[in-house]
């Protein structure tokens, strides 16, 4: 496939910048002007939002000017209408003194004439971005449909097919937006006063769609915090809070959530209090996201729980089957607070099970693949509680199948390796020898994908042998990244992280697939997304 040219998106800050609009659409036929001359006051709305100071020279028709003014005479914005024919030095004048009189952008709506060569081409030497309408081979810039959250939360979706569609463009928006939770706006206006709380500068003094890049650092995402002040521990903590937990629950977190991260968590004595009532408590393999590979067991174990303890990592599409008047509890566990999060849940299951409920302990994956299943079986178990165990499909082998890696496959691979990347306290734990005939797969491994690959390669491992990185395997948001071993760090460092995530190495990597050789300029072969069958679980249950 060739490659595409696709447009930088960016988010702008217009703050006191001068936009200078040149017409105010074709003279046509009244009638006609009217419907022109709305346009026009479109963005007029959407360029004031912006705090910036538009500027309109030749208007095309008189009623426009009485239109604007009609539209605009209760606002408190400024609007300057400049009544004669547009002169290229008003690109030049026009605008704020700290530019040096040259406008910030420009909104271009006139006949189809030799002028808007002119103005095109100036507006190029000056690098001023300019929208012509309806003119794309004179445009650097064009207006993307957009959401704008009329809550007030600063929540803004835009959407665009470059060029193959507006109506599309608005229907995708409207798709997009229609599924976000009803309490959407909460939740970003709670997350951010969280971040003003937790840096003592507010977001409007920032201002906004000025956020950091997405992937930027990213790999660092799940990386042990040592030695870190409370203020920096709070805002990873409050980073992967965002990340992983249920988007509609995000408006109820509090900085006190955020308190308690800080305090020890002491697990209750080896002889808990006297059993009043007996619950039961199930410890529920959710498989590695996908709807489709959830067991039957542990569908009827979320359907019929009271309470549910949730591993962070286990996807929104899982959650989303829990009924509503179910409480669910999400781990914190939170690079530094592994072992608080872990006592907390074992004192919460263990006090919910003294009341006689029903308790779901849901694990991403399988319970007794590096999730600790083993060791709550034998704490509950003492305590009086034998706990359900219902397996799940491990990501370690899911992952290789929806990543189109055959695990097994005579003559490249004839056995597979599950091994951690992060075992006690945060240390790696003693790595395997190399083998050629072998697939490994390293869960938890991706924060410290440098150490990995160095103790890898000192230990003889080929730096040649094919690698896949695997992110959130089976969800929607699912990336495939294939590379080798020593490409691995600098791979990592480019792409960012999309948690959770794993690495399997082995030639079993490329066999499925037409990827040419790696080299130093095209390190990796990235596919992005994943395509589930269609699951009815209405008429699954029945």
């Amino acid at each position: 496939m060739e490659n595409t040219i696709l447009p930088l998106i960016t988010a702008s800050n217009q703050s006191d910048q001068v936009n200078l609009f040149i017409g105010t659409g074709n003279n046509l036929s009244t009638q006609d002007n009217t419907r022109v001359c709305s346009l026009t006051i479109k963005r007029l709305h959407k360029v004031m939002a912006t705090g910036a100071t538009p500027i309109i020279v030749n208007p095309s028709h008189p009623s426009h000017i009485q239109s604007i003014f009609n539209e605009f005479k209760q606002s408190n914005y400024n609007i300057t209408i400049i009544e004669r024919e547009f002169q290229l030095s008003d690109l030049t004048t026009l605008g704020r003194s700290i530019t040096s009189g040259v406008v910030d952008r420009v909104f271009l709506n006139l006949p189809s004439t030799t002028l808007l060569h002119e103005i095109y081409s100036q507006c190029i030497k000056l690098r001023i971005p300019i929208n012509t309408y309806q003119q794309p081979q004179y445009s650097t810039f064009n207006i993307i449909p957009t959401y704008t959250d009329p809550h007030g939360s600063g929540l803004q979706i835009s959407v665009t097919t470059n060029g193959k569609g507006y109506i599309l463009d608005e229907r995708i928006k409207r798709d997009i937006v229609n599924n976000l939770p009803s309490n959407i706006s909460s939740v970003i206006s709670n997350m951010g006063n969280l971040r003003d709380q937790l840096i003592h500068t507010p977001l409007s003094k920032l201002g906004y769609g000025l956020d950091n890049d997405p992937w930027e650092d990213s790999h660092k995402f799940n990386q042990l915090i040592i030695d870190a002040d409370i203020k920096t521990r709070r805002s990873r903590w409050l980073s992967q809070i965002m990340e992983y937990y249920p988007l509609s629950q995000l408006d109820k977190i509090t900085l006190e959530d955020l308190e308690s991260l800080t305090q020890d968590t002491s697990l209750q004595s080896s002889s808990p209090s006297p059993i009043t009532q007996t619950g039961k408590i199930s410890l529920v393999g959710s498989g590695p996201g996908s709807i489709s590979m959830l067991t039957l067991g542990a569908l009827h174990e979320i359907k019929t729980a009271d309470l549910i303890l949730s591993d962070k990592l286990v996807p929104q599409q899982i959650l989303d089957l829990i009924p509503t008047t179910t409480r669910v509890i999400i781990a914190k566990k939170f690079p530094g607070n592994a072992e608080n999060a872990q006592n907390e849940f074992l004192n919460l299951g263990i006090e919910a099970l003294q009341q006689g409920l029903h308790i779901v302990r849901l694990k991403q994956g399988d319970p007794y693949i590096f999730g600790r299943g083993g060791e709550e079986y034998l704490w509950f178990k003492e305590r009086g509680f034998t706990p359900i165990v219902i397996p799940g499909i491990s990501s370690s082998l899911a992952s290789t199948v929806v990543a189109q890696i055959p695990a097994t496959q005579r003559g490249i691979a004839d056995q597979v390796l599950i091994c951690t990347g992060t075992g006690r306290k945060g240390a790696l734990p003693d790595v395997p020898e190399f083998n050629t005939h072998r697939t490994t797969v390293f869960l938890m491994a991706l924060h410290r994908a440098n150490i990995l690959q160095e103790t890898l390669l000192n230990k003889k491992w080929d730096p040649e042998v094919p690698l896949a990185i695997v992110e959130r395997a089976s969800c929607p948001d699912q990336r495939v990244t294939r590379t080798k071993l020593k490409y691995l760090w600098d791979v990592v460092q480019e792409i960012g992280s999309r948690p959770p995530g794993l690495i399997v190495i082995g030639d079993s990597v490329l066999q499925l697939t037409d990827i040419q050789e790696f080299n130093d300029i095209s390190k990796y072969h990235m596919d992005e997304g994943f395509h589930d069958i269609d699951v009815d679980l209405t008429t699954l249950c029945k």
